[in-house]
C-alpha cells in the first residue's frame, strides 16, 4: 500500500474513533424529557473554572464550552471494556527510544494534538510540523502541562527513533512534544 493510502486510513480511523467517542457521551436509558429537566452545566476545557448553564463561547479564549460530566456516568466509562475510552493502547516507541502505551502514558486526561507523518515526505508532513512548531511557540509554557503535540510516523520501517530525534532536532522542537513510532 503507498503512504498516501496509508496515512489516509490511519487518518479515517482517527475521525472514526472520534465519532465513536462523541457517540459514547450519549446517555442510554435516559429519555429526552428527562434529559431536558436535568440541570447541565458548561465549562471551558481550556479554562475550567469557567461555568455556564447554557453553551457557547468561552469569553477569555472563545472555544466552544463543553458539557461537564457527571461523576458517576464518568465512573461507570471507567468500568466499561475500553476503560473509558475508544482508542487503542497500542505500545509506541518515543524519539528518546522510550516504550509508552497510547491510551495510558500519551492521551488519557489530557488536551493533546495528533500529527501523522513519515520523515522522508516531501510535502505536507515538513508544512504541517513546521506550523505546528509556530503554533508550539504561541502556547509557550503550556506545552508539556496544559498541551501535548504527538507526532506519529506511518513508516516505522525506516522511522526508527534515531531518525525521529534527528527530525525534531531539525525542526527545533520543545518540551511537550513527543515523536513515535510502531
Amino acid at each position: 500500500m503507498k503512504r498516501t493510502n496509508v496515512k489516509l486510513v490511519l487518518l479515517g480511523l482517527l475521525a472514526f474513533s472520534i465519532a465513536l467517542v462523541i457517540n459514547s457521551q450519549v446517555p442510554t436509558g435516559v429519555s429526552f424529557a428527562q434529559q431536558q429537566q436535568e440541570v447541565v452545566e458548561y465549562s471551558c476545557p481550556m479554562h475550567p473554572e469557567v461555568k455556564s448553564k447554557t453553551g457557547g463561547s468561552c469569553p477569555k479564549c472563545g472555544m466552544t464550552l463543553r458539557q461537564v460530566s457527571k461523576p458517576d456516568a464518568s465512573s461507570a466509562k471507567e468500568d466499561s471494556e475500553w476503560g473509558g475510552t475508544h482508542f487503542p493502547n497500542v505500545e509506541l516507541i518515543t524519539q528518546d527510544g522510550k516504550k509508552v502505551r497510547f491510551y495510558d502514558d500519551l492521551i488519557k486526561g489530557k488536551v493533546v494534538a495528533l500529527e501523522l507523518i513519515y520523515t522522508t515526505c516531501k510535502y505536507n508532513c515538513p508544512l504541517e510540523t513546521a506550523r505546528l512548531v509556530q503554533l508550539q511557540k504561541l502556547l509557550g509554557d503550556r506545552m508539556g502541562k496544559d498541551i501535548f503535540f504527538y507526532s506519529i510516523s506511518i513508516d516505522p520501517e525506516h522511522d526508527t527513533p534515531e531518525v525521529l530525534k534527528a527530525y525534531a532536532e531539525k525542526y527545533h522542537v520543545g518540551p511537550g512534544w513527543t515523536f513515535l513510532t510502531g
